[in-house]
């Protein structure tokens, strides 16, 4: 089934991939609310950094939320009495480290990424793109807060490849973003290409619900030991597909899993 799954994705990146499209749309189609069940994550960078200072996670109907830097993180926790505040601290050296507390908070972030993803696949499926169209207002910024969330946790801007991450150019957090319904329009339009992005979809929850497994909450899990590559390749082929960049094939995607 997977090795399956991964000859079905290299069939069509090789097939016809155009990423021209309008620039712009006269008239946005309709949105389609619905819960999305997604983790909150800002970022907080200082003055001309690359590295966030902090990453916070947070969720919908939870007034608590998390605080993770490159090093100490923290869970903040909103009483009638005002904030309580439990810090985990970190040392400089053991900053590459994903600690107990970071691996778990990732975790529930992972939780709620599978959920909204096996949404989305449903919505392609079923060609709901009011649907996919409002989910567009919020998952490009989860997925550009994701990349930064585990490079933070690891202390590192390599952990994870610079194709994995969103530019913010790429998207507008909005209901109104004409780059939504050119986006979509694209998906829609193009010979095979919701095909190519539920499967693509597919593998990337299966590589996430790996990783949680192998890695995330693991017993007696080995902070130096990480699970990330094949996830990091599979994340990058989805926001190819996703945001229309240019198929990369590489040598890589040939390998079985082991």
């Amino acid at each position: 089934m997977l090795l399956f799954f991964k000859s079905i994705i290299i069939i069509f990146l090789f097939s016809s991939f155009n990423p021209a499209y309008p620039k712009s749309t006269k008239t946005l189609m309709p949105r389609e609310s619905f819960k999305i069940n997604l983790a909150k994550i800002s970022l907080y960078f200082p003055d001309d950094s690359q590295m966030p200072e902090y990453v916070r996670i947070s969720f919908d109907n939870d007034n608590d939320y998390v605080i993770i830097t490159p090093t100490d993180d923290s869970y903040i926790k909103n009483t009638r009495k005002g904030r309580e505040r439990t810090t985990y601290r970190e040392s400089f050296e053991k900053a590459y480290y994903l600690s107990d507390f970071e691996a778990k908070q990732i975790n529930l972030v992972c939780k709620s990424f599978v959920s909204t993803l096996k949404e989305f696949e449903d919505n392609l499926k079923n060609e709901k793109w009011e649907r996919c169209l409002y989910l567009d207002s919020f998952f490009p910024k989860f997925l550009r807060g994701f990349h930064f969330l585990v490079c933070t946790a690891k202390n590192s801007l390599d952990f994870l490849s610079k194709e994995s991450l969103v530019s913010e150019k790429d998207f507008d957090v909005s209901l109104k973003s004409p780059k939504s319904d050119i986006r979509i329009n694209h998906w829609r339009k193009t010979d095979d290409y919701c095909v190519k992005l539920r499967i693509i979809t597919n593998e990337l929850i299966y590589q996430i619900e790996q990783w949680q497994k192998n890695e995330l909450t693991k017993n007696n899990r080995n902070p130096e030991v990480f699970y990330i590559t094949k996830l990091d390749e599979t994340l990058k082929m989805f926001i190819n597909i996703y945001f229309i960049r240019s198929a990369q094939i590489s040598d890589r995607i040939n390998r079985k899993r082991r």
